[in-house]
């Protein structure tokens, strides 16, 4: 793993910007249905011309929550109805275009999968998870409860619907598009969905371990870089890792948090996030896999310079998938290309750079393309 200073073990706390940890304070209003179009940014020019497609500004309900999000469509109407796609954000406070509040500057992984989706043609409705961007937390701002699972996993349930129901979308040709944590919950969503509700489900740098598993592995990896550089003492390092058993030890067996924990640990494992992490850790990606109805065709991407998620693991989740009779699963192994699919070649990946003006993966633009029309 590259060399992290203690600065940025801080600031993205585990490496999959894991969880609530800074959720109630990125509460924020909602906004107005139907407002007025937005221009569409190409994050990569590909020779093509782009299809006639906007961004309209909507809100949904999901469980007394208002959730804003931009529904790319055609920006007139007619032309018979098209298939639609939703994007679900990765973890922490991450926005509709897959932009982070603890990071400083544009990211902008969702963003860019909709406009190469908008050149196929494909509708689509990304939209800021509870707690980002210009969605609030509804009850659970003034409540005091704890943020539970249901909070982030009900919004791809209410999305799918509401972009069902969209004039202008096909509603039998639904596909959901997962980056990071956000493909852990549109995997165990398409395990449960009703027949003829999603057609695709495309699957982006995937989480094929359990949560907090993933979570120790990125952390200490972390604090050995951290050691290696000679930012932390190799006894602090210790110290935090003994906390970090500790605390996954009280939240898989409801035990009382102990305390107190050093600044990093403290923000994710809190009595806010507790519900949440134990909830979501008890989903067995590799489990759900086997599960998934293998009328879904699924696309399966990792990328060779992903410091949070790796490829290795995501062949277990292939090999999981491929395990359903007749299932199409497609796999594809970016190259050159970091976590939140933006072009490094051959530098290695750090997290510094999600928010440079990097160009995004051209491979995975063709492998999205390739998927979604051959239907």
């Amino acid at each position: 793993m590259p060399s992290r200073t203690p600065g940025v073990i801080r600031s993205r706390g585990v490496a999959l910007h894991l969880a609530a940890a800074t959720l109630v304070a990125a509460c924020s209003t909602a906004a107005p249905v139907n407002a007025v179009p937005t221009s569409v940014q190409t994050s990569v020019p590909t020779g093509r011309p782009p299809s006639a497609m906007v961004d309209k500004e909507v809100t949904f309900d999901s469980g007394g929550v208002s959730v804003a999000g931009s529904m790319r469509e055609a920006s007139e109407p007619g032309g018979g109805p098209r298939p639609a796609a939703v994007l679900i954000a990765g973890s922490g406070p991450t926005d509709r275009d897959g932009n982070s509040a603890l990071a400083q500057g544009d990211i902008g992984t969702l963003r860019f999968i909709a406009d190469e989706l908008a050149r196929g043609g494909v509708a689509s409705l990304r939209y800021d998870k509870p707690g980002t961007g210009r969605t609030g937390l509804g009850p659970y701002a003034t409540s005091g409860e704890p943020v539970d699972l249901a909070v982030f996993s009900a919004p791809v349930a209410a999305a799918v619907t509401f972009t069902r129901q969209r004039p202008g979308v096909d509603g039998r040709d639904m596909t959901i598009v997962g980056h990071s944590e956000g493909a852990l919950l549109g995997l165990a969503f398409a395990a449960t969905s009703k027949p003829g509700s999603l057609r695709r489900v495309v699957l982006v740098a995937p989480p094929a371990r359990r949560y907090l598993d993933l979570a120790r592995e990125q952390v200490t990896h972390q604090l050995a870089a951290a050691v290696q550089s000679g930012s932390i003492p190799a006894a602090t390092a210790r110290e935090m890792t003994s906390q970090l058993d500790a605390a996954i030890r009280a939240v898989r067996t409801g035990a009382p948090l102990p305390a107190p924990l050093t600044p990093p640990l403290a923000g994710l494992f809190n009595p806010a996030n507790a519900r949440f992490l134990a909830e979501i850790d008890r989903i067995d990606p590799v489990a759900v896999a086997r599960s998934l109805p293998k009328r879904l065709s699924v696309l399966v991407v990792c990328a060779d310079k992903d410091i949070q998620v790796s490829c290795a693991d995501t062949r277990r989740l292939v090999a999981a998938l491929r395990e359903r009779p007749g299932a199409v699963v497609r796999f594809e192994q970016l190259r050159g290309v970091n976590h939140v699919l933006k072009e490094v070649g051959t530098q290695p990946s750090t997290g510094a750079e999600y928010t440079a003006a990097l160009p995004f993966s051209r491979q995975f633009a063709r492998a999205l393309a390739r998927f979604v029309k051959a239907g």
